[in-house]
């Protein structure tokens, strides 16, 4: 009885030694190596339709005519289908042009999303009148 007690002391230790190196693996997909798909989208047009791969990377550009002191905001997005992966980034136009503001995400795995963009006054508060609206029925293909 007494050589047993280290032998089971010994494989209890290695069985939670060797589960406890056991983990899931990380619910975020990475990003494939295609190229970045980029959907710049029509001032005239609010509704658009996208399709994606998993771990394909889309960037949308959205018209931001009147300056930085108006801002794209996304009002809905399902994180498990699209994880965002840059800021909203305003880029001013050149001589005078409309400047436009950007966003990427990622494909994480076969679903829909409907990605909705709202153009709000940057100092607005919690209830500002939209200025602009956007919505994007993306579908991630696996």
């Amino acid at each position: 009885m007494i050589a047993r007690r280290p032998f089971l002391l010994l494989t209890a230790g290695l069985l939670i030694g060797g589960l406890g190196g056991c983990a899931a693996p990380s619910a975020e997909t990475g990003r494939n190596q295609t190229p970045t798909i980029v959907m710049e989208l029509d001032p005239n047009v609010s509704k658009a339709v996208a399709t994606v791969h998993i771990g394909d990377e889309v960037r949308f550009v959205l018209p931001a005519g009147r300056g930085p002191e108006f801002v794209w905001q996304i009002v809905s997005n399902d994180p498990r289908a699209l994880r965002q992966s840059s800021a909203i980034i305003f880029k001013p136009g050149v001589a005078g042009a409309a400047g436009s503001s950007s966003v990427s995400f990622i494909a994480q795995r076969p679903s829909r999303s409907f990605v909705r963009f709202a153009y709000v006054p940057a100092a607005g508060g919690k209830e500002t009148q939209l200025v602009d609206a956007y919505e994007i029925l993306v579908t991630v293909r696996g």
